[in-house]
């Protein structure tokens, strides 16, 4: 282990933060400190960072603070150890993955790197050697997704679903959905979410003759006969053209020759 600078930030190996509070002990171990942000212990070291022995390898040795972190592993997946320090790792090379097979480079101590065969087990959480390759990460299998799974649960949570097919195309509410596979059905079955209905403005069509209307919440009680009705709206005797589109965000009621109530001047689809 080289000499370590005690007027920099200092770590154990495996990247714990130490708090030094003295370089000047006496005897063996003159470096006195704290492991750890809550530790209430003292703990000593060698002036070249040894913990307990001049050759322990011990996590507890001290390293400056490193500015060089190994890079977190795919997710869901871990390194076979995290002692690593950047020499080890040159551009190209990674640790092996717990789990992963196949060449790899092995050292004890991380120098004098040697070809291991490919290993025909796993590779363990934990390793008494260096393990380390250029391969890329392996590929993480994806899960198969579930046929319908986002329709299932919004059935669960109470939406109306719908059922369609090449043998019956028209879209149709089901009550206790079955939930086909498509990899086991040659009609393509299809699901879905029933659409909520949308407001749209009114169109010719749905203002006959003889309809009537009012601004329902600014004067009820005064109410205009349609008198001329086009491709964007409607004109009466005392007003000029209204736009269906601004009918459709205001007030404004109808009331066609077949109704009994006043209605809104927009339709849902």
């Amino acid at each position: 282990m080289s000499n370590i600078d005690f007027t920099k930030p200092v770590e154990t190996i495996d990247g714990t933060p130490v708090q030094i509070i003295s370089t000047e002990g006496r005897g063996r171990y003159p470096i006195l400190g704290y492991i750890g942000d809550e530790s209430q212990y003292v703990t000593s070291w060698s002036s070249d960072g040894f913990y307990l022995s001049d050759k322990s390898e011990s996590d507890y040795n001290l390293r400056n603070k490193a500015t060089w972190r190994l890079p977190a592993p795919p997710d869901g997946q871990q390194w076979h150890r995290y002692d690593w320090k950047q020499d080890m790792l040159p551009n190209g090379y990674r640790p092996l993955l717990v789990g992963e097979t196949g060449a790899y480079e092995h050292s004890v101590k991380g120098d004098a790197w040697g070809v291991g065969a490919s290993p025909d087990f796993p590779t363990p959480p934990t390793h008494s050697s260096f393990l380390r390759t250029t391969r890329p990460l392996p590929q993480q299998q994806q899960q198969p997704q579930e046929p319908w799974a986002a329709e299932k649960a919004a059935f669960a949570a109470g939406e109306t679903i719908q059922y369609s097919s090449d043998l019956k195309p028209t879209w149709t509410d089901v009550a206790d959905p079955f939930w086909v596979n498509p990899s086991c059905s040659s009609v393509n079955p299809r699901y879905r979410i029933k659409p909520k209905p949308q407001k749209v403005p009114l169109e010719p069509c749905d203002v006959p003759p003889g309809s009537l209307i009012r601004n329902g919440l600014n004067n009820p009680n005064r109410w205009y006969a349609v008198l001329s009705v086009g491709h964007s709206g409607l004109a009466t005797c005392e007003d000029s053209l209204k736009t269906f589109e601004y009918l459709k965000g205001s007030d404004w009621q109808i009331k066609r020759p077949t109704d009994t109530e006043w209605q809104p001047c927009w339709k849902e689809i």
